[in-house]
């Protein structure tokens, strides 16, 4: 019996390693791995940031299908002891280079606060991942003194960036000839279409880094002659009934009370604007007609006059009226 069990427990595990997938590794490079240039900037975007951007190269006459370039492959940033490691990154599979990631490209790693020492001999390390790739060669470029920027000006350190951009574009172009990474404006010479979808994402965040890279559109404003303005119109209203038989009725009858034509023609406005919210609430009609007819009463009588201080107040008083008189009626209803 345990014979017998002990066979099925065998047999059933020889079934499922012929049953397993067996890995296949990738074809390895047809030749070595490197980094062609590397550039170290600072300051690009706030203080004691940096940006280590390069130029590598995967060759392969026939790219390989089975993986892509950014699950295979990965950079690393090291210390200048060559063990610690500060950043990692991988290459950006850019569809328009039909490569998988593979071949040249470009690809960076920025620290916000960066603990690099300037100038220092910081490794840039090429790795093929295990999952891919059987001990496969790692590829060790050792930055020097002239891939660091000499100055911490930030316009000075952008304008440099810009140059080896433009730089990798032109080397590009002899690699990739259908593809334009950078077009002339009339002001620049800025990414085009191309070469904005792949640096943007092969160097993460470089618009910010590096504004000039990019094409803008500056619109300025045509100037439209407007007349002066001036107080002439308000002045004549203002003085369109004096010498009138209405404006001397008002002065001599204001005399009487002692109060000036406009303080009349104020009182007489109010009046004949309560007066007409009374009548239609009297009728029946509602509170609501006679507002509006006050609101008329008062802006016909400041286009008369001819004060906008004297309408905006009246307005404003006919409101508050209004609003007592309505309280008041409904207390009393």
């Amino acid at each position: 019996m345990k014979r017998g069990f002990f066979t099925v427990l065998v047999t059933l595990l020889a079934m499922l390693l012929m049953a397993s997938p067996v890995l296949a590794y990738l074809t390895p490079p047809d030749s070595g791995m490197s980094i062609q240039s590397a550039r170290v900037f600072r300051n690009l975007v706030t203080d004691n940031d940096s940006l280590v951007i390069f130029h590598y190269r995967i060759p392969y006459d026939t790219p390989p299908t089975e993986a892509s370039a950014s699950d295979s492959i990965a950079f690393r940033l090291y210390d200048t002891d060559g063990t610690t490691l500060l950043k990692t990154s991988t290459p950006y599979v850019f569809a328009s280079f039909e490569t998988n990631g593979y071949g040249d490209g470009v690809s960076a790693v920025y620290s916000e606060n960066s603990t690099l020492t300037w100038d220092g001999s910081h490794k840039i390390v090429i790795e093929g991942l295990p999952l891919h790739y059987d001990d496969l060669p790692p590829a060790t470029y050792t930055l020097t003194s002239a891939d660091f920027a000499d100055t911490d000006v930030r316009l000075t350190n952008r304008a440099n960036l810009y140059l080896y951009v433009m730089g990798i574009c032109d080397t590009f172009k002899t690699i990739y000839s259908d593809i334009v990474l950078k077009s002339s404006t009339d002001a620049a010479t800025v990414l085009s279409e191309y070469g904005e979808s792949y640096f943007r994402n092969a160097v993460v965040g470089i618009q910010s880094m590096c504004p000039q890279l990019f094409y803008a559109q500056t619109y300025i404003p045509e100037v439209m002659a407007v007349e002066p303005y001036d107080l002439s119109l308000p002045d004549a209203y203002a003085i369109r009934l004096v010498g009138t038989d209405v404006h001397r009725g008002a002065t001599r009858l204001g005399d009487e009370i002692g109060v000036g034509a406009h303080f009349l023609f104020a009182i007489l406005t109010f009046v004949s604007a309560i007066g007409m919210c009374i009548f239609t609430m009297r009728k029946g009609w509602g509170l609501e007609p006679g507002m509006v007819a006050a609101f008329c009463i008062g802006l016909i009588a400041a286009l008369l006059v001819g004060d906008v201080l004297f309408g905006i107040v009246m307005i404003v008083s006919l409101l508050a009226g209004i609003g007592i008189m309505f309280v008041f009626f409904q207390k009393r209803a």
